[in-house]
């Protein structure tokens, strides 16, 4: 009943270098995932930014041009 305790050879070898290899993979593949959506969320907000300054200026545009016009109503 040893056998079963600790596996000698080759078998233990590539059982521990499988589980060594999927422990890397996963942390190589959750470590890129944590760096593609860190970097989509960074664009995502910079383009959301900038939507709406550009909204806020046009924004400004028609209301002083609101006011420009009464002004000169008057």
């Amino acid at each position: 009943m040893r056998e079963t305790e600790s596996k000698p050879g080759w078998r233990g070898l590539y059982e521990r270098f499988t589980l060594w290899t999927g422990t890397k993979l996963i942390g190589l593949l959750v470590g890129a995932m944590v760096v593609i959506l860190a970097l989509l969320g960074y664009l995502t907000i910079r383009l959301h930014r900038q939507h709406l300054e550009s909204s806020a200026l046009v924004s400004a545009e028609r209301i002083s041009d609101v006011i420009r016009r009464n002004t000169t109503f008057i």
